[in-house]
């Protein structure tokens, strides 16, 4: 079972302390982000979700265990007018930070999933 550690994350990612959240349970890390006024880069991450949102009003449940987070980013006006280049932007920007950090290479899957091993690790 995965129990997110606030120091030991703080030392592996460029972050202050008020740049992250870390929540055992949440209902989902984005409504948390989206009823919170972030300036700059924050990031919201959870061992549980109980009511994850996803694209087109999905819901889902993410069980205990895994990590499950939001990373609510200043965007730029062209990402605004060309949305599908942040999403590939972020793509490609995750999988880099796990080759890099976790010495392992995902898969990135046309256009918002990391797959290790045939698993699917990483939906954005």
């Amino acid at each position: 079972m995965v129990k997110l550690d606030f120091n030991q994350i703080l030392a592996l990612v460029p972050l202050s302390r008020e740049q992250l959240t870390i929540l055992p349970v949440v209902d989902s890390t984005m409504v948390y982000a989206s009823q919170r006024r972030f300036s700059g880069m924050h990031v919201i991450a959870a061992e549980q979700q109980t009511a994850g949102q996803g694209q087109r009003g999905h819901h889902f449940q993410s069980p205990d265990g895994g990590i499950y987070l939001t990373l609510v980013v200043p965007v730029k006006q062209q990402f605004l007018q060309q949305p599908g280049l942040l999403t590939i932007g972020v793509g490609v920007a995750v999988r880099t930070a796990i080759v890099r950090i976790l010495k392992v290479a995902p898969e990135l899957k046309w256009v918002n999933d990391l797959f290790l091993q045939g698993q699917n690790v990483v939906e954005f």
